[in-house]
């Protein structure tokens, strides 16, 4: 026997030893008879089966008889996906179809300025990477949404620059840094800072609209 794997089918081959032979065959795993299918030529099942086989020589004088052999057809299932918002998916491993009960890690990468915030479809959860089962077709959705920014304004009391000031995205710690012009020198910070506020060089943390002045 020879079975060729081609997606959710097998192709079936039988041969035999005989010059000339003749072979008989069933499906089921009964024992073959005169009266079973003959075969003629490769065949294509969908479905499992257990061969079994019955040879004879070219005068019927001689036979031999096989012994059962299954052929497993494993069902394949698609896995789609898709995304709200700007990121993307990728999916380990990344085949065009999957074997039944195969698990697929997939993993929700939000471009610059997104985040990652659930999955819907059929699976849920707002881990980031994730794992489904193939027990059938599969879509899922990863969605992401903008991150809001909010506007750090630096400012100086005197001779001096501060750098650092601008739109910046929600609960990110933005730089920022006193400098005095030739003749001055620096203070502290009147603001909302992370470092204290006679540090120069200091961070704030944007968590909403701020204003800062050196």
């Amino acid at each position: 026997f020879a079975s060729t794997r081609e997606g959710d089918e097998a192709k079936i081959t039988i041969t035999t030893t005989f010059p000339n032979g003749q072979i008989y065959y069933t499906v089921d795993g009964s024992k073959p008879t005169l009266q079973s299918a003959a075969y003629s030529a490769p065949f294509i099942t969908t479905e499992t089966v257990v061969i079994r086989a019955l040879a004879l020589n070219a005068d019927f004088t001689q036979q031999v008889m096989s012994d059962p052999v299954t052929v497993e057809i494993v069902p394949t299932y698609t896995l789609s996906a898709s995304a709200t918002g700007k990121g993307r998916i990728d999916k380990s491993p990344s085949d065009a179809t999957y074997l039944q009960d195969e698990i697929v890690t997939l993993t929700a990468s939000p471009d610059t300025g997104w985040r990652f915030v659930r999955w819907e479809g059929d699976i849920s959860g707002g881990d980031a990477t994730t794992t489904v089962t193939m027990e059938g077709d599969r879509s899922v959705r990863a969605v992401f949404e903008a991150i809001p920014q909010h506007l750090i304004e630096v400012a100086t009391a005197g001779g001096g620059t501060v750098g650092g000031g601008g739109p910046h995205y929600q609960d990110t710690e933005v730089a920022i840094t006193a400098t005095p012009a030739a003749g001055w020198q620096f203070l502290h910070w009147d603001g909302e800072v992370l470092d204290g506020q006679e540090v120069a060089a200091n961070r704030v943390l944007v968590d909403r609209a701020k204003s800062v002045t050196a």
